[in-house]
């Protein structure tokens, strides 16, 4: 599935695809609901695996409709 997903991610550069891979923040609450830390997440290859498949998903759907 990785080897998969990374051809998918190279059709969608080649396509144009713009990547904006931004940092999101992953907030951590004590048992009071206040925020005791913020760090950065960072996704990893399973939800870009996640991420292409479903992409290509919906192009799939979306074409069979069209048609």
């Amino acid at each position: 599935m990785n080897t998969l997903s990374n051809l998918l991610q190279q059709k969608k550069i080649d396509r144009g695809f713009i990547f904006f891979d931004s940092v999101s923040k992953e907030f951590e609450f004590d048992n009071h609901g206040e925020i005791e830390s913020i760090s950065d997440y960072h996704r990893g290859p399973a939800e870009y695996l996640i991420e292409n498949f479903m992409l290509i998903t919906n192009e799939t759907i979306a074409e069979k409709f069209y048609w």
